[in-house]
């Protein structure tokens, strides 16, 4: 991936554009997602999520390998492509 090593060597965790999705999805959308990423979670065994964000790749950014030890010991991410 292009500028992954050069990040990588820098420890950048991440290079995109962020932002929450309840500020992009209608409120609707927004608690239906929040409802099907609360049940697929109690479902593995986790008691609660942290509001869920949406993040914008383009060309050289990426998100590389980290931790964020305040948001839990899991994460996930939904992958849109076209």
């Amino acid at each position: 991936i292009p500028g992954e090593r050069e990040a990588a060597s820098k420890q950048v965790q991440y290079s995109m554009t962020r932002a929450q999705c309840n500020s992009i999805f209608t409120d609707a959308v927004y608690d239906d997602l929040v409802a099907e990423i609360t049940e697929l979670g109690r479902s593995i065994g986790c008691a609660a999520i942290s509001p869920p964000w949406i993040s914008l790749y383009g060309d050289s950014q990426m998100q590389n390998f980290h931790i964020d030890p305040m948001q839990g010991s899991m994460a996930w991410t939904f992958s849109l492509s076209q």
